[in-house]
C-alpha cells in the first residue's frame, strides 16, 4: 500500500464524520431560515411598518417555507434600528418614485447584517432601469456610512474599532471599553 493510500485510509473516518456533521448543521440551518421567530423584539416595529419588504414573501423565502424574507433575522444589534427605519423609508420613496414614472421596481429585504463594522443591506432590488439601480446602491452606501458613525449596540455616536482578535465593530466609547475594542 502506498503512503498516500495509507494516509487516506487513516483520514477517511474523520472526513466522513466531518461531512456528516456539516450536513446535519446545514439541515438545522435550513429549518430555521426565513422565520419571524428570529426577529429580535427591538426590530419588530420595522416589520410592522414595512411589511412589503419583510412579510410579502420572496420566491426564496417561499422555497424554504418561510414566513419572513430575512434569512436569519436582523444580523446586527438594535442600536441601528433608527438608521434602518430611515433607510427603508428612502427605499419606499424610491419605489414610489419609480412607480409614478411607470418604472417597474421591487425590493425585498433578504439579508441585513453587520459586516466590517457597518450595516450591510444585501436586499433583493430588481429594476430594469439603470438609474433606479444606481439610486438604490447610493442608498446602500448611505446606510453603510451612517452605521459607521453609530454604535451598533446603543445607537449613540460611535467609531469603527477593532478588538485584539481583529474583529471590527462600530461602538460608542462605553461599549468599546466594555467589549475591549480599540
Amino acid at each position: 500500500m502506498t503512503l498516500i493510500a495509507e494516509r487516506a485510509k487513516h483520514y477517511l473516518p474523520i472526513i466522513k464524520l466531518l461531512a456528516r456533521n456539516a450536513v446535519s448543521e446545514f439541515r438545522r440551518k435550513l429549518r430555521t431560515m426565513f422565520k419571524k421567530s428570529h426577529i429580535k423584539p427591538e426590530f419588530q416595529p420595522l416589520l410592522d411598518k414595512f411589511p412589503e419588504f419583510f412579510l410579502e414573501l420572496s420566491d426564496t423565502a417561499k422555497h424554504y417555507d418561510g414566513d419572513c424574507n430575512l434569512r436569519y433575522g436582523f444580523e446586527c444589534e438594535g442600536g441601528w434600528v433608527n438608521i434602518l427605519e430611515n433607510h427603508f423609508e428612502k427605499i419606499r420613496n424610491l419605489l414610489a418614485e419609480a412607480n409614478k414614472s411607470g418604472i417597474e421596481c421591487n425590493y425585498k429585504a433578504c439579508i441585513l447584517k453587520e459586516k466590517f463594522g457597518t450595516c450591510e443591506d444585501q436586499g433583493d432590488f430588481k429594476s430594469n432601469d439603470k438609474e433606479m439601480v444606481l439610486k438604490y446602491w447610493k442608498l446602500s452606501d448611505e446606510l453603510r456610512s451612517d452605521s459607521s458613525k453609530t454604535c451598533e449596540i446603543t445607537g449613540r455616536a460611535g467609531k469603527t474599532l477593532k478588538n485584539g482578535r481583529g474583529w471590527v465593530k462600530t461602538l460608542c466609547l462605553e461599549e468599546a471599553e466594555r467589549l475591549e475594542y480599540r
